[in-house]
């Protein structure tokens, strides 16, 4: 699969991800699970204290905004590329982590882990789609 547009920066993207099939016989139909995956340009995450206990999470390539509190209640999700109704609630998950579940009109579609190496350097961020329970990792540095 190939996936090309622009970001809400104005760079233009492509990315490739490559499935290999996991169930069913021939043709589309089946169990698929991502085998390879090359994105074209780096991600940049930036979060920001906010309010009394928040924080401000922004996808700078797409333009997706969060600002919530960690109370567990969900949080507007905006960006031009987001569709109504996503939103973001986090919650505490330890001293250098913390947990948000993205939902769709109130249903939750991913769960991810944001953790902080004790070195401060690098960002973790572990998650699944809820639907099929299959875990990512994703990896950033400290800018």
């Amino acid at each position: 699969m190939v996936s090309k547009g622009t970001k809400s920066s104005g760079e233009a993207f492509e990315d490739t991800t490559v499935y290999q099939r996991i169930a069913g016989g021939k043709g589309l139909m089946g169990g698929w699970k991502d085998k390879q995956v090359k994105v074209s340009s780096s991600e940049t995450i930036v979060l920001a204290p906010s309010g009394k206990d928040g924080l401000l999470i922004k996808d700078m390539g797409y333009g997706h905004t969060c600002d919530a509190q960690f109370d567990g209640k969900d949080y507007t999700i905006t960006g031009p590329t987001n569709p109504d109704g996503v939103t973001g609630a986090l919650t505490h998950s330890g001293p250098r982590s913390f947990k948000v579940e993205y939902k769709k009109d109130g249903k939750p579609f991913v769960r991810e882990t944001y953790t902080v190496s004790q070195d401060g350097h690098t960002l973790t961020v572990t998650g699944s789609a809820v639907a099929v329970n299959e875990p990512y990792t994703g990896v950033f540095e400290r800018q």
